[in-house]
């Protein structure tokens, strides 16, 4: 995207490049309280490197401007999610990659995820479908 400021009689031009979409988010492991999530790096970084990725994170129960939105340094593809996680619960993740012109397009949402307590410390993941719930 190229973008052209005005400033009284000089003129500015910017070329704004936002990184491209990463790959969609798959949980991989849940422990207790505790997500991990591995997706990967966007195809363009555009034109200079990735300096954060962005976790959205949620449930059914909330529209996407209320999800979580964790911000982790580097380019690290893979991520553990404690905050705010609950047992019980069914949770969708999507990720966006930063640069120093900004964020870029979200990715598609992973598969929901349910945390589900079994006994004291231990939690089992169960991946819910669509498909499987109606």
């Amino acid at each position: 995207m190229n973008v052209k400021v005005s400033c009284g009689l000089a003129f500015v031009s910017a070329d704004i490049q936002f990184p491209g979409v990463p790959g969609r988010p798959v949980v991989v492991r849940v422990i207790g309280k505790k997500v991990t999530i591995q997706w990967t790096a966007p195809d363009s970084d555009g034109g200079s490197k990735i300096t954060h990725y962005v976790i959205h994170y949620g449930t059914a129960d909330l529209d996407l401007e209320s999800f979580v939105k964790r911000k982790i340094t580097g380019r690290k593809t893979t991520c553990i999610i404690s905050r705010r996680i609950r047992r019980n619960k069914e949770y969708k993740f999507a990720v966006a990659a930063e640069n120093k012109d900004g964020v870029g397009q979200l990715s598609e949402f992973s598969d929901w995820i349910k945390t589900t307590a079994v006994c004291g410390r231990h939690v089992h993941l169960y991946l819910c479908c669509a498909d499987l719930m109606n």
